[in-house]
This record gives C-alpha cells, sequence and structure tokens, in this order.
C-alpha cells in the first residue's frame, strides 16, 4: 500500500485480487453473487462472473467467501505490506476475515511500520489474537551487518565475495538495514 491508498475506497482489497488472489486455485468455488461483488473490484473477475448479480453481497461476506473457496484447495497467504496505508474500508472488514477464515489454512500478513499514522487502527485485530484468533504480533528490528550478510550469503550464495560485500553496501545504505 502507499499513502494515496488511504483515500481509494477497497484499494487494498483490489490490490489483493490483482496480486495473485484472483488468480486462486478454488477460487471459482466462490458462490456467484460474491464472485460478482469482488468483480467490482477486478474487471478480469468480473467478466468471469457473467451475469451474477452484484451487490446483493457485501464486500466482507464475499471476500470471506472467496477466502474460504479458495482455501479449500490449498493453504493460502493474504499480505498486506505498509498496512498503515491501507484504506479504512479494507481494513475494516480483515478483523471478520480473520474470524471466518480462522478454521481454515489461511494467514493473514500485514506489515505495519512502527510510529504509522493512525496505528491504533490495528488495535481490533490485534485485541483478538491469541484470545479467539490464532497469531502473534512480531515487531521486527534493523538488520544489522552480520544478518544482512547472512541474508545476501542465503539469497544469493553464487555471488563472488567482493560482488556480496557490494550488495551488502548498498543494502546498508538503501534500506538501513529495515
Amino acid at each position: 500500500a502507499v499513502p494515496a491508498d488511504r483515500g481509494i475506497p477497497w484499494s487494498a482489497l483490489a490490490g489483493l485480487l490483482a496480486g495473485g488472489l484472483a488468480e486462486a486455485p478454488g477460487l471459482a468455488g466462490t458462490p456467484p453473487a460474491a464472485f460478482a461483488t469482488l468483480g467490482t473490484l477486478d474487471a478480469e473477475l468480473a467478466a468471469r462472473a457473467g451475469k451474477a448479480a452484484a451487490g446483493d453481497v457485501p464486500m466482507s461476506a464475499a471476500l470471506s467467501a472467496a477466502v474460504s473457496a479458495a482455501a479449500e484447495e490449498r493453504p493460502l497467504l493474504l499480505a498486506l505490506d505498509d498496512a498503515q496505508w491501507v484504506d479504512p474500508e479494507t481494513l475494516a472488514l480483515l478483523p471478520g476475515l480473520a474470524r471466518d477464515a480462522a478454521r481454515r489454512p489461511v494467514l493473514l500478513a500485514l506489515g505495519v511500520a512502527r510510529g504509522a499514522p493512525d496505528d491504533t487502527r490495528f488495535d481490533e485485530l490485534r485485541s483478538r489474537l491469541q484470545r479467539d484468533l490464532q497469531g502473534a504480533v512480531v515487531r521486527v528490528g534493523r538488520l544489522d551487518e552480520a544478518a544482512l550478510r547472512a541474508l545476501v550469503a542465503w539469497a544469493l550464495p553464487q555471488y563472488r565475495s567482493e560482488d556480496a560485500d557490494r550488495l551488502l553496501r548498498r543494502l546498508e545504505r538503501d534500506t538501513a538495514g529495515i
């Protein structure tokens, strides 16, 4: 998500659809009206939905139905990076989605920057963790030089030492280890 997304209703949900959810195996098992509702956010889904009536199913129920259908086929990961910029409409449906998907192989991962504006928007979801939802809040700190070096070695084992060192310096400079 980016800052401009906060002002566009359902932009994060549209991003999840465009990022792969719309092509998830098992999505065809979504009830037609729910599929059509999601089609209002994605032209390819709209074409696949055909003449099913959209609007009869609230967006939250449509997403829950689609996630449930997709998770019947195989485990599903829904990831929202820079979630502090997620639009209020999508953010409001996440607690219900987490509840509805709790008994299915679904992992919902949100990356939120520390000190983000309005980070209290995540309090409802956070408060349910370990109470009625499996999950955890993981606070990731800055990666030091040794951790970045290990990451480069793991990701690019074929790099020569001097190339790995150059990449390490670039990562430190560009990301400050974050």
